[in-house]
This record gives C-alpha cells, structure tokens and sequence, in this order.
C-alpha cells in the first residue's frame, strides 16, 4: 500500500526524469528502459525510483 508521501516521491521521480522519456500513458508509467526492452533492445537505465528516493534520503 502506498502512502502520500510515496506518492508525492515517485511524482518527483516522474517530473525529474521526465527529460528521459518516463511518461504515462493509459494510466501506466512507461520509461524508456521499458520501451527498449519491448522492442528487443536495452538501453543505459536511469537511476531506479528506489535508487533516486535513497539518494535523497
């Protein structure tokens, strides 16, 4: 279950990153890692929302 606060950190994620292609659409968060994966490829991940959250903890 998540929090406001969750919420409002993984939405400061989202707006962070937004440069790097993470969007939503149909209501689900897409980034471009997820999109290279579904085409077969891979690129250079972005720091994870866990990774981003404890760098600012």
């Amino acid at each position: 279950m998540r929090t406001n606060t969750d919420m409002a950190d993984f939405e400061t994620w989202i707006r962070h990153h937004s440069e790097d292609n993470i969007f939503e659409y149909n209501g689900e968060i897409i980034d471009s890692e997820k999109a290279f994966r579904a085409s077969g490829l891979h690129s250079q991940a972005k720091p994870s929302y866990q990774d981003w959250l404890a760098s600012i903890s």
